[in-house]
């Protein structure tokens, strides 16, 4: 009977939401013994702590933090027991409600029901939240530039793109600041503290800015002279020349890419406090430039640009990249990390905006970029977040609170009967 008891009380222990427990006492006489024996709520839960560990063991459970216990039944067959068990090193306490019933099984089928009961635990939520912000180079491979205006139509072949990265200061610390280096943003999802497989949804702000500097191959009608090098010329003249300095273009509020993607890791190093992680990762996603444009079609030039310039759709893009996540772990499972990341990134750009409005438009071949970038980012396991144990804890914590007071107030010891009465009053 001592064996039955244990078990019943250690089940107890581990609820981690709302559950039902039920004693079922042989018969009114042995309910009437069990009060008049003074079976208090801190009778109950007898030796949970010292016995707790065998009997998670046994039943071959790592982590009782894990668990939802939906229900238990257990019979007790003699009040007597109850009492010897429970005077024997009580430590811990948790209120449950106790419950009568006239029906009688033997000891063994009563373990059996509360085996099969432990059976019908629910995983609790083992999913990673996790989110990284860093900061980023480009370095583009060329592209064919088609700029189509009411004007005319120009090509650019092979045009030369970079990036145009913010010096480093510390007004880049300012919220309002944070958006104007290239930076990257990302929030993940692992299905598991220990899975492999992930999920993930960020945008990279990159920049692309036309080198106009250089000798290019140009096609296309152009219906007006344009400005070159302070001098006015045909454009039969500027493509003889291979001059393309009168145009201006740029994606540099920038050449975003807000994307999906699916992860894969693998562990390389696992300490007590600190992990590395092999981090793979591979998705999709849309071009959102804000586009800037010159044609310099008559003398000021410099001034007619766009500046009224908006995001928009322009094209879509893929991508690939490895990463190293160097994590230090916390107690409660939150982790801090560095994460060195390179990224191949495939864009194709459509239809972007050319001087701001829908008179004309922009296209290029794809563009290939080699993006390397330096992330910092946290995981915070959703067991921190949504936690039914420490919320079970503190809702204990409080009723045990209050059951000390009463029976202080009272100076004596009360029958569960009194204490469950007084708590729900």
């Amino acid at each position: 009977m001592k064996s039955l008891f244990l078990l019943f009380t250690v089940l107890g222990s581990m609820s981690l939401s709302a559950q039902v427990l039920e004693v079922n006492l042989e018969d009114v006489k042995s309910l009437e013994e069990a009060k008049r024996l003074g079976i208090t709520e801190q009778m109950i839960q007898s030796k949970i702590q010292s016995s707790k560990s065998d009997v998670l063991k046994s039943f071959e459970i790592d982590d009782q933090r894990d668990l939802e216990l939906k229900s238990i039944q257990v019979k007790i067959a003699d009040a007597k027991m109850l009492k010897t068990a429970t005077e024997e090193d009580c430590i811990s306490c948790s209120q449950r409600s106790i419950t009568t019933s006239a029906s009688i099984d033997s000891q063994s089928k009563s373990v059996l029901e509360a085996v099969g009961q432990l059976k019908e635990v629910k995983a609790a939520p083992k999913g990673v939240l996790f989110v990284t912000w860093g900061y980023n180079r480009g370095f583009h491979t060329k592209s064919d530039i088609t700029v189509k205006t009411p004007d005319g139509k120009i090509v650019i072949k092979d045009a030369v793109g970079v990036d145009r990265p913010s010096k480093f200061s510390l007004k880049y610390l300012k919220p309002s600041k944070f958006s104007v280096p290239q930076y990257n943003l990302k929030v993940g999802y692992w299905f598991s503290k220990d899975s492999k497989f992930g999920i993930g949804a960020g945008t990279d702000h990159m920049k692309w800015v036309f080198d106009e500097q250089q000798q290019y191959d140009i096609e296309g009608h152009f219906n007006k002279p344009l400005w070159v090098r302070g001098e006015q010329k045909d454009f039969e003249e500027i493509k003889a020349g291979k001059d393309a300095s009168f145009l201006m273009l740029e994606h540099t509020d920038g050449y975003n890419y807000p994307y999906l993607e699916a992860l894969y890791r693998e562990s390389l190093l696992a300490t007590k406090r600190v992990d590395i992680d092999f981090v793979a990762g591979g998705g999709a996603g849309l071009l959102v430039p804000k586009t800037r444009t010159r044609v310099a079609d008559r003398e000021d030039s410099g001034q007619y640009r766009d500046i009224d310039n908006k995001f928009k759709v322009a094209g879509f893009g893929v991508h690939a990249d490895v990463s190293l996540m160097i994590k230090y772990k916390k107690k409660n499972g939150v982790s801090f990390f560095v994460k060195p990341t390179v990224r191949g990134v495939a864009g194709k750009i459509n239809n972007a905006l050319y001087l701001g409005s829908e008179d004309g438009s922009i296209s290029q071949s794809v563009i290939y970029t080699l993006e390397p970038s330096v992330n910092i980012g946290t995981e915070i396991p959703l067991s921190i977040i949504n936690n039914p144990e420490k919320r079970m804890r503190r809702r204990e914590a409080r009723k045990l609170r209050k059951m000390k007071k009463l029976e202080q107030e009272e100076n004596k010891e009360l029958t569960l009967e009194q204490l469950q009465e007084k708590m729900n009053s």
